[in-house]
């Protein structure tokens, strides 16, 4: 008994039929991308369902054991809002393969473009930073307090002999040939 591969009469002119799973289920990855994991862990447990469902049926599609109007009714939206969510998976897909940031041991990667503005770590440095500034204008305007000509003043405006000026402010008295030092 020989069998052989040749085409029947009646499947002569019919393209290969393709064997459908219909039970195509599709789990989320246990370890995600550092990126997508912030942006996972933002979203609420009924977003991450209701993403997973969408996210199964254009799967489905893609493979093939779905129709566009059969994923369009299980979503109940139109056709058009099918390819386009297919398209946004698809640049999702795409962006995902992207070479990850690489991360130190122990700690992940906290920005997705480099932004320093949102970085922890960066806040940090430019909060010291700005510390050590505050305390070196600190102790400079303690020095200058204790110059002589510096007495405290008893209210805001009011001069050395208890003069006021027009405005209401406190002006400093040049002596005479010395530069104002404004705008020259």
């Amino acid at each position: 008994m020989t069998t052989t591969s040749e085409p029947t009469d009646a499947t002569a002119g019919m393209p290969p039929r393709r064997l459908r799973r219909r039970t195509a289920r599709f789990a989320l990855p246990r370890q995600m991308p550092v990126a997508v994991r912030a942006l996972w862990r933002s979203a609420s447990r009924e977003a991450q369902t209701v993403a997973h469902e969408r996210a199964q049926a254009l799967l489905a599609l893609w493979l093939g054991t779905r129709s566009k109007a059969e994923v369009a009714a299980e979503l109940e939206v139109t056709p058009l809002r099918v390819w386009q969510m297919s398209q946004a998976a698809l640049c999702g897909l795409v962006c995902g393969l992207l070479p990850q940031p690489r991360t130190r041991r122990g700690r992940e990667v906290t920005t997705m473009g480099g932004e320093a503005q949102e970085d922890p770590r960066a806040l940090r440095r430019e909060l010291e930073r700005t510390r050590r500034e505050l305390e070196v204008a600190r102790r400079l305007i303690e020095v200058l307090r204790g110059l002589p000509g510096n007495a405290p003043r008893t209210r805001e405006g009011e001069r050395r002999d208890g003069e006021t000026a027009e405005d209401g402010t406190s002006r400093r008295r040049l002596s005479p040939g010395r530069p104002s030092g404004r705008g020259s």
